[in-house]
């Protein structure tokens, strides 16, 4: 009797670990499923970031995107590179609250913002006021930002990158 009850506490132990295990590599492939619609920003990139006022083009500088699938395809990792900006970035998909997620980190500031799908566009609400576009190109894509102004929306950046392999 003794060696039962410890044998049977640890095929127990094993059926729940399995389930567990089962569960997670499902979710994994949830978030990887989830994460291949964005597959259109995933390259190493070269191209130019125009800022603009008041519907102005007012400067243009070159930049670098360097964007990967990372985890085995669990989470994107986006690195930014221009004169203006540091950036890197983490995109990731909850399978729980079935959200895309935006996490930017730069050398003073990190943040978290839900994503969204829209048609083509993954769509980053940075807050009521602010948004991110990413939209797929004939050439490679374009990322560009969005500000709330008297009821429209408004850019004020935009990047345009073209894959360089």
């Amino acid at each position: 009797m003794r060696i039962a009850r410890p044998f049977t506490l640890f095929i127990s132990f094993f059926i729940g670990m399995t389930s567990l295990y089962s569960h997670i590599a499902l979710a994994q492939t949830a978030e990887a499923e989830a994460l291949s619609k964005l597959s259109f920003i995933v390259g190493d990139w070269l191209g130019v970031s125009s800022s603009y006022e008041n519907g102005e083009k007012i400067k243009s500088i070159p930049v670098r995107e360097k964007v990967t699938y990372q985890l085995e395809g669990n989470l994107i990792n986006l690195v930014v590179s221009s004169p203006a900006l540091k950036l890197q970035t983490i995109v990731r998909y909850s399978v729980e609250d079935e959200k895309y997620y935006y996490h930017p980190f730069t050398k003073n500031s990190t943040g978290e913002y839900e994503g969204y799908l829209e048609g083509e566009k993954f769509i980053v609400k940075i807050s009521e006021t602010y948004r991110l576009t990413f939209e797929k190109t004939d050439t490679g894509f374009r990322e560009f930002g969005t500000k709330l102004v008297k009821g429209e929306w408004v850019k004020n950046f935009q990047d345009d990158l073209y894959n360089i392999k």
